[in-house]
């Protein structure tokens, strides 16, 4: 995209969206999220703040379910509240995987050492 269509996209668009991607390009990433919650940077302070927030929004689903009833006693309305606390819970995950892949890239830590060290921890906390 040249300077020139970034200039006249800003220059004769209403959508907010299409702003907000376009303006993405013109600085290289150095943008805030689209109105579509949309994120483009892959930074690590990014990533923080994306988990926190889908943590929070999964604290707050977690604590409207019953997790102590038996899967047979759910009300139709208990499990539509089960598959939302899941979702979130997924959202978390996802955020968490990015998070983690972009750790190792920046840093340069090969997952072997990760499972290496994790691997070793597990096995004390079973001799205990």
């Amino acid at each position: 995209m040249t300077q020139t269509m970034c200039s006249a996209a800003l220059s004769n668009a209403s959508d907010a969206n299409l702003l907000n991607d376009v303006a993405y390009e013109m600085t290289g990433g150095h943008t805030l999220p689209t109105p579509s919650d949309r994120v483009y940077d892959g930074h690590r302070m990014s990533y923080v703040f994306r988990i926190q927030k889908e943590i929070d929004e999964f604290m707050e689903v977690l604590h409207r379910n019953r997790l102590d009833k038996q899967p047979e006693h759910l009300t139709q309305d208990e499990k539509e509240g089960l598959h939302h606390m899941i979702s979130e819970l997924q959202d978390v995950l996802f955020e968490g995987t990015g998070f983690v892949n972009r750790l190792m890239q920046d840093y340069q830590i090969k997952p072997q050492q990760l499972n290496q060290n994790r691997d070793a921890k597990l096995r004390m906390e079973r001799r205990i």
